[in-house]
């Protein structure tokens, strides 16, 4: 649907109070540490695999009770995977139906299929490796060989994909393609009591390839009772246990931009400043030991917007550390120097560079903005990365390339490139809004607050898009909860194409949606 219905005259001041609602909420969160505690929501695919570990070591009788309650309750599942793999787990399946194949990769082709992604084949080999270990199907044939191969991934992947290649070997009756080394990738290097790479995920399909492997099963106990340890009050399991270093940054940033709590900015700052890596990275959490891009940026955004010269040193190895990770055609990879560039991180790299030292980095502004506006689709649109949402990307993007713009690192070549861009991006987002005013994560789909705040923070700066942005706005003050935090459906994916719920992130976005539309509309606020 194109076009907005009316409008609230008094937009612009609702969207004043809807951000001070929004910021004292989101003040509220932060801990006397200056961090924010961001759970991740319980899922079916961590859960149901630690029901089939629970069930199997006879450990924990109450946790055990308490996911199966858990995958019983059919508001746990999100999806057509969640419903398959919830039927798998409570054996005999609940109302749901299996689909009528009970061939493994048969079934991952029904379900994922129709992702189109460059780490497909890797999930595909995931979703057959715990639907053979939750009983729902068999494994029929050997998967590539390459899809196995991991040596340039991040190191929860490493072990992920050596789990999933040790259940693929049993179910086949082929242990004997599982080397010496294989199986020391399984063996914790971690701590007693501590969880692999901090990924719950990555965790339990270490312990499923585990039980193939008596020798192992004081290991495989020890992992199962560090597992207990992360259960949630609903009784399921996530993807990890928190989050917490890549919210702080955002939500640091999105406090700094409404103007609000100085005090408390500073105290989420420093305590971000504290735990930079010596290679200048972040980790999404503390007790992780892999650095992402994502999380730099949002560490970094964090430190510029609160005060760029008390934090300049940490800005500077943390843009360096940005700088090491381009690769040659101008892309970055979230994980690794090397890896399949991609648009979102490219564009969130290139929005610190420009906002924090622009003649620095005006080599690496130039290759990743050629790198952006050369894998634009015609419609004006991206190809999805961490986001169910079309607009992630995009918001991304125009942040990005807006923020390249105001400085004089762009060559003409590239300039110009970047406001072709941001125009076909713009009319893009303007002709898939909803008659409420707001977007839906696919075109045509229901509006939603997250959604609607990319695209909002989008298009608040062009002129192009002023009437529309207005009603977007409308749309995000009407949607607002009582305590001022926005809900929305979870839209992050991880890994792809499963969804994660983290229910913070829609105040964060709508907290920068809506400042972008009140500065740009009426002034400063």
């Amino acid at each position: 649907m194109t076009g907005a219905g009316p409008i609230s005259a008094h937009v612009g001041s609702a969207a004043r109070e809807a951000v001070q609602g929004a910021a004292g909420y989101l003040a509220a969160q932060v801990g006397p540490d200056g961090t924010v505690d961001a759970p991740c929501e319980s899922r079916v695919l961590e859960s149901a695999l630690a029901l089939q570990l629970l069930r199997y070591t006879e450990l924990f009788p109450r946790s055990l009770t308490k996911v199966r309650s858990f995958l019983d309750n059919p508001n746990s599942r999100a999806s057509g995977i969640d419903d398959v793999i919830a039927a798998a787990a409570l054996r005999p399946p609940l109302h749901t139906s299996l689909p009528a194949s009970s061939d493994a990769a048969s079934m991952t082709d029904q379900i994922i299929g129709h992702f189109p992604h460059f780490t497909t084949g890797r999930k595909k080999i995931l979703l057959q490796a715990v639907l053979h270990a939750l009983g729902a199907a068999s494994v029929t044939q050997w998967p590539q060989d390459e899809l196995f191969d991991s040596t340039a991934l991040q190191g929860w992947k490493r072990t992920e994909m050596t789990a999933c290649k040790v259940i693929i070997a049993h179910a086949l009756g082929t242990p004997d393609r599982v080397s010496d080394t294989d199986l020391a990738a399984l063996l914790p290097s971690h701590g007693p009591g501590e969880i692999c790479h901090a990924n719950i995920l990555v965790h339990l399909l270490a312990l499923t390839a585990l039980q193939n492997y008596p020798q192992h099963r004081g290991t495989l106990n020890a992992g199962v009772t560090a597992l207990a340890r992360t259960q949630r009050p609903d009784g399921g399991f996530s993807l990890t246990r928190d989050m917490n270093t890549t919210i702080t940054g955002m939500a640091t940033a999105a406090l700094a931009v409404a103007a609000t709590n100085r005090s408390l900015q500073r105290r989420s700052a420093d305590a971000l400043a504290d735990i930079q890596h010596s290679s200048g990275a972040w980790t999404f959490s503390l007790p992780a030991d892999q650095t992402d891009v994502e999380t730099t940026f949002f560490a970094l955004e964090a430190l510029h917007l609160t005060d760029p010269a008390r934090y300049a040193d940490h800005l500077r190895r943390g843009c360096d550390y940005l700088s090491d990770m381009q690769n040659p055609d101008g892309g970055l990879n979230n994980y690794a120097a090397g890896g399949i560039s991609e648009t979102s991180h490219t564009a969130q790299s290139l929005t610190i560079w420009a906002a924090h030292h622009p003649s620095r980095y005006t080599a690496q502004i130039n290759r990743a903005t050629r790198f952006i506006t050369s894998h634009q689709r015609q419609d004006g649109g991206f190809d999805l990365n961490w986001s169910a949402s079309t607009g992630n990307v995009i918001l991304r993007v125009c942040h990005g390339l807006h923020t390249a713009l105001a400085t004089s690192a762009l060559v003409p070549e590239q300039r110009d490139r970047a406001r072709h861009t941001i125009i076909n991006s713009t009319r893009y987002l303007l002709s898939h809004q909803n008659l409420d005013g707001g977007w839906g994560q696919q075109p045509d789909r229901p509006s939603d607050a997250t959604s609607t705040a990319y695209a909002l923070t989008s298009i608040a700066f062009t002129s192009e898009g002023k009437n529309a942005a207005t009603a977007a706005a409308g749309y995000l003050c009407d949607v607002q909860q009582p305590n001022g935090a926005f809900n929305a459906p979870p839209d992050t994916y991880s890994p792809r194409p499963l969804l994660l719920d983290i229910k913070i992130l829609p105040t964060i976005y709508a907290i920068r949606a809506l400042c972008s539309h009140a500065t740009n509309q009426f002034g400063s606020m």
